[in-house]
């Protein structure tokens, strides 16, 4: 069965934010990063919208 447009939109984000965590350091080690619960939902709500809007377009 395949995912939907939210599904897939949770799985790009999780990707997504755990690239961003993977990326953070500096010459003296690890550094973390907080993210808000704003920027994670923007997030997912702007993967969502493009996945829809791809969908819309093959639709046509």
């Amino acid at each position: 069965m395949s995912k939907t447009n939210k599904e897939l939109a949770i799985d790009v984000a999780i990707a997504y934010i755990n690239n961003i965590y993977s990326q953070v350091s500096t010459s003296a080690g690890t550094q973390t990063q907080k993210l808000s619960v704003d920027t994670c939902c923007r997030i997912i709500q702007d993967v969502y919208n493009t996945l829809e809007s791809l969908d819309s377009d093959n639709n046509k």
